[in-house]
């Protein structure tokens, strides 16, 4: 596993474990959408690599990345 991998998985299961914290809150009726769930984590993991990739420091990269998991609910 090179380490851009590995990161990317760090960052995927972070941002899956903030949106299982919002949908427990918010939204529990659709926690069990394994699907949606993995989706949202992965879109959200991509904007924040692509955030970082292009410049940006890791926070301006993880509220475009928050944006992009929450959109919609």
């Amino acid at each position: 596993m090179t380490e851009r991998t590995q990161i990317s998985g760090e960052i995927y299961r972070f941002m899956k474990a903030k949106l299982n914290v919002y949908i427990d809150e918010f939204h529990p009726d659709i926690k069990e959408d394994d699907v949606f769930m993995c989706y949202r984590a992965d879109q959200a993991a991509q904007v924040y690599s692509e955030y970082i990739d292009k410049g940006h420091n890791r926070k301006d990269a993880e509220e475009h990345a928050v944006e992009v998991l929450y959109e919609d609910l």
